[in-house]
């Protein structure tokens, strides 16, 4: 059996808030969330819109962000 659910997190509230304030155009999705061990789950995470480009060096500087890639 599987769970499907969908909902909003306000934008202060979410881990990247210090990204979506310097990229207020950016539209963040979360795609979907892959189990990397028992503590640790990796989300897969897509960035569209105006100042994108921009996103790995504005992410580097975030510091709810531990990795990407």
């Amino acid at each position: 059996m599987s769970s499907i659910a969908e909902f909003s997190i306000p934008a202060d509230e979410f881990a990247l808030r210090e990204t979506l304030e310097r990229l207020p155009e950016i539209a963040i999705e979360i795609d979907r969330v892959v189990v990397h061990d028992a503590t640790h789950v990796l989300p897969f995470v897509w960035a569209s819109g105006e100042g994108s480009e921009d996103l790995p060096g504005i992410l580097d500087d975030d510091p709810s962000v531990g990795e990407c890639e």
